[in-house]
């Protein structure tokens, strides 16, 4: 492998060496192009020889100045909001004390629910 490259690239090096200059064409010819391409390649490289890389020193920016705000005279109090709310159930049959069956009904009640809040109380 490695005689394979080194033979190809010799082939290639003197290939470079005896190619004519003459069939570049004219001398005048793409001069412009030429050296817009220099410049452009000379400017280019000298923005990425001068500029440090991105993991070099770290910009200083001024310390966050927090202040302290004085709070609002009250507190939270936990509450307990009651709600009511219908609801049919299922009784099924079943004798009596007196020994009288009485058949499956439904029978609508009401359900005390509820559920606690937080809630802002203002003043001490």
């Amino acid at each position: 492998m490695k005689r394979t490259t080194a033979f190809f690239m010799s082939v290639l090096l003197v290939g470079v060496m005896f190619v004519s200059p003459a069939t570049a064409g004219d001398r005048s010819r793409h001069r412009w192009q030429g050296v817009a391409i220099g410049a452009a390649s000379m400017l280019l490289l000298n923005r990425l020889i001068s500029t440090p890389p991105a993991y070099g020193q770290p910009t200083c920016r001024p310390a966050a100045g927090y202040t302290s705000v004085a709070p609002s005279p009250g507190h939270y109090e936990k509450r307990w909001i009651p709600q009511q709310r219908w609801r049919r159930f299922w009784v099924p049959g079943h004798y009596d004390g007196y020994g009288r069956f009485i058949e499956g009904h439904y029978v609508q009640d009401y359900v005390d629910n509820g559920y606690w809040e937080n809630v802002w109380v203002p003043g001490y």
